[in-house]
């Protein structure tokens, strides 16, 4: 576990210092040769592979109060539910930021080089690397409700979970059906 989530004193320090390494990558991977930065071919399955959407990693588990609608929480799960979601959410918020910021600017660059992806203002191993900590932070989250939930309970957020991928893959896909219609 990183040092900084057990002090919270020290999270002031840590979101600067990453403001700061974001703006340096951001300033060295614009000065860098576009046919660097893999260009439409990689976002589109020419070598890379496209990122896989979660949107629980992004946005987080549901509310205290959505999971009690959800699953059917009593008040002393819901308590301890309350809890854990309290901590992980704002243990997790700085990178939920900064992973916002990153898509931000990933949409915005594309936007920009009318979607062929062009130079790119943020640092793509960045932006893995936090969202696979997201992802393993979000693991650990999932496990521990096994204290808190029933079997029955688990496995309704589970479809809950399932659901909200097929849904953003569905989204993405009629996005990129979108696209691609516009470019023929």
């Amino acid at each position: 576990m990183h040092p900084w989530l057990t002090n919270p004193r020290l999270a002031p320090t840590v979101l600067l210092t990453c403001g700061v390494l974001l703006a340096g990558a951001s300033a060295v991977a614009g000065q860098q040769d576009p046919s660097m930065g893999g260009g439409r071919g990689m976002r589109h399955g020419g070598g890379g592979r496209s990122e896989a959407f979660d949107p629980v990693i992004f946005t987080g588990p549901p509310t205290p109060d959505s999971m009690a609608q959800l699953v059917g929480l009593e008040a002393d799960r819901l308590d301890r539910y309350s809890t854990m979601y309290q901590n992980f959410m704002s243990s997790t918020q700085p990178e939920r930021d900064s992973l916002a910021a990153m898509r931000q600017a990933r949409r915005s660059d594309a936007g920009q080089y009318g979607g062929a992806g062009g130079e790119r203002s943020f640092d793509m191993s960045t932006a893995r690397e936090i969202r696979q900590d997201l992802e393993n932070r979000q693991k650990q989250f999932d496990d521990a409700l096994q204290d808190v939930l029933s079997k029955d309970q688990l496995k309704q957020y589970r479809d809950w979970r399932d659901q909200r991928r097929k849904d953003a893959q569905a989204a993405m896909q009629q996005r990129r059906n979108g696209h691609q219609n516009d470019h023929d």
